[in-house]
């Protein structure tokens, strides 16, 4: 599992500190890692969310010790590929943040 660290082309972004911080604290558990998008000039739903000042997180899961998603933004992205292993490890690392957040 990993988060967007960085993204955009012109205009590349940066994911907050903050949420960079807690990030790493509750994703120790999960074994999560930044990425960084390549320099294509587009944004994920987290890098929008930036460029217009809030703070936010972009979570993905790939297969291990690739960053290559083979099924996103395809025809073949339908529910039989989905990898429900995948899925649960980030629903319990999304649920174990919103609990750290609600800490403050």
């Amino acid at each position: 599992m990993r988060y967007i660290h960085d993204e955009g082309n012109l205009r590349r972004r940066h994911i907050p500190e903050e949420v960079e911080v807690i990030l790493k604290e509750v994703g120790k558990p999960f074994g999560i890692i930044s990425a960084s998008t390549p320099p294509v000039g587009a944004f994920t739903e987290g890098g929008t969310l930036w460029e217009h000042g809030f703070k936010a997180a972009c979570l993905s899961a790939h297969y291990r010790n690739s960053t290559f998603m083979p099924e996103w933004h395809r025809l073949t992205d339908t529910p039989d590929h989905l990898q429900v292993d995948a899925l649960e490890r980030v629903h319990s690392f999304a649920w174990a943040l919103l609990q750290r957040l609600d800490q403050g």
